[in-house]
């Protein structure tokens, strides 16, 4: 009887310290559609001193999206733990977003590595943080050991200082109309971090009759490979010179991706970024003009001048050596 009792005993402690170890924090978008957070504030939601996890949760309304960004983030590593490959050794922090009714995870972090911005598509996000020093060690050390950030619930995308038109009817469409700007920049939501999850984005170009559009990328990171097709589960960018489906030119991500500018065959152009599930990355950083065909048609006649200059003068050399070839 006495074994069991202590085994009993054993079991009650080892429940008491995981509950005492755990802690909940619940942030509602009902009362701030913004804050801050530190991991010293998450310290005071439990009395334990031992290793512990805590779990925060940003719920928003249903149309709400939350985005979050680190700014400060330096987490205790032991001295003799190599942190580059994996984090479950120490103390991490990891993100999760809801994909239709399940959680997905996006990555986690330790060390000096800060996490990248983040965003989710649904109206939660949540992040743990696990430690698995003590807090008496983690207060002994100099360093600023812990995490900042700064989290927001918001309706749109955050790209309002793209300067495009935001089309209500649709859940992400941009358009870009040559009657109000002739050039300008585009990009990825939440650029340059991580770009949301199972999104579908358009972005929409109006030129005038006489106009086309030109797309250069400065920056690309879509995930993804080879065909960046269905079967590869990878995100993309597709353009179209059409409202439907029909006649789209291929997809670029991972490598695949523009070699120089893209230019569109009419005045109606375009780009439909889409991502999945799975994965991430950090997006694309693009700018666009709108030319007049007259313009590109001069470009593409002084090419062939140039072309057949070069020509006559190969000509001119041949049948001068032939002259000469002659009189000798």
């Amino acid at each position: 009887m006495l074994d069991i009792f202590h085994v009993i005993l054993i079991l009650l402690t080892q429940y008491v310290y995981e509950a005492a170890s755990e802690c909940q924090l619940n942030i509602n978008s009902e009362n701030f559609k913004e804050g801050q957070l530190s991991s010293e504030k998450i310290g005071r939601f439990t009395s334990s001193s031992l290793p512990t996890k805590c779990q925060i949760s940003l719920q928003g309304y249903p149309n709400e999206k939350i985005s979050v960004k680190f700014t400060h983030f330096n987490l205790y590593v032991p001295d003799n733990k190599n942190v580059t490959k994996r984090c479950t050794e120490v103390d991490n922090l990891s993100a999760d977003v809801r994909v239709g009714s399940r959680l997905s995870r996006i990555d986690e972090w330790c060390g000096k590595r800060t996490p990248p911005n983040l965003m989710s598509s649904s109206n939660l996000l949540q992040l743990e943080y696990n430690t698995k020093s003590s807090k008496a060690i983690r207060e002994s050390t100099n360093d600023d050991i812990g995490f900042r950030l700064e989290y927001k619930f918001h309706t749109d995308w955050n790209m309002g200082t793209m300067k495009a038109k935001v089309d209500k009817r649709k859940e992400c469409r941009f358009s870009f109309n040559s009657s109000e700007h002739t050039n300008g920049k585009l990009w990825s939501a939440n650029y340059p971090g991580l770009y949301p999850r199972n999104m579908y984005c358009e972005y929409i170009f109006h030129g005038r009759n006489d106009q086309v559009v030109h797309i250069h990328f400065e920056y690309f990171d879509i995930e993804g490979f080879n065909q960046c097709d269905e079967t590869t589960q990878s995100d993309y960018i597709l353009f179209s010179n059409y409202q439907t489906h029909d006649r789209t030119n291929r997809r670029f991500c991972g490598k695949t991706a523009p070699k120089g500018p893209i230019l569109s065959e009419s005045n109606y152009f375009r780009m439909i970024f889409s991502t999945n599930d799975i994965f991430d990355a950090t997006g694309f950083y693009a700018h666009y003009q709108f030319i007049t065909q007259e313009k590109s048609q001069i470009s593409r006649v002084k090419l062939t001048i140039s072309t057949s200059c070069r020509r006559f003068s190969f000509s001119s050399f041949l049948l001068l050596f032939l002259y000469v070839i002659l009189l000798l």
